[in-house]
């Protein structure tokens, strides 16, 4: 987990980047929130130095709230996702609630909800996505490379866990924001079902962001 800034008077905002996203990617939107709000990021475990990657929503989630916690013992919590950094997100607010802790919003940037349904795409002829990850991680443990660590592993894996993420309805606050240029973007509809809670539906300009989340997402600050 990354500190992007510390102080504030405000509740911290906990960002969670997605496959292949780094922590450090949101270092522009915790600077365009002003001084007065703590950010904090986190990206997948294993992204950056060496270390197994978990390989499913319910366990990056796990581990996500474990260090959330050590930064913020006890809620009302403030998570936001980018891609499948939001799917995580959910997770991690339903996580939290079975806790006995309160989530008081969940932001999601450019994402898609799960789909229980969907089967993960083979990898490297047909091998099983897991097992793949597996060889992917424990081959690039053989040959490191300095700042790398299992980015290689973890890139082909992306959608492996979004397949198998609960994908349980979500009824708390919700904000929804995708980018307006963004041709496959449609917003609130996209997660019926998923969130059923009050949910804010906003759009943002620019094209939608491969790393992270930019200038366009301080304009919905003040629903945080």
């Amino acid at each position: 987990m990354v500190r992007l800034r510390g102080e504030g008077s405000r509740p911290p905002l906990f960002c969670i980047a997605g496959a292949g996203g780094v922590a450090v990617g949101f270092r522009s939107l915790a600077l365009r929130l002003g001084e007065d709000q703590p950010v904090w990021a986190l990206q997948m475990h294993g992204m950056e130095n060496r270390g197994r990657p978990d390989w499913s929503v319910r366990a990056i989630a796990r581990r996500h709230v474990t260090a959330v916690r050590s930064v913020q013992p006890h809620g009302p919590y403030r998570l936001a996702g980018h891609s499948l950094g939001a799917v995580v997100a959910l997770e991690m607010a339903h996580q939290l609630r079975a806790a006995g802790e309160e989530v008081a919003l969940v932001a999601v940037f450019d994402s898609f909800p799960p789909d229980p349904r969907a089967s993960p795409p083979a990898i490297d002829g047909g091998a099983a996505p897991t097992d793949q990850a597996d060889r992917g991680a424990g081959a690039h443990r053989d040959r490191p490379r300095r700042g790398q660590g299992a980015l290689p592993a973890l890139l082909p894996a992306g959608h492996v866990p979004a397949a198998a993420a609960r994908g349980a309805p979500w009824d708390g606050r919700t904000l929804v924001l995708v980018a307006r240029d963004d041709p496959d973007s449609a917003g609130r509809s996209r997660w019926s079902g998923h969130l059923t809670g009050a949910v804010v539906d906003a759009r943002g300009a620019g094209q939608p962001q491969r790393g992270c989340c930019t200038s366009r997402t301080s304009q919905r600050s003040r629903s945080w």
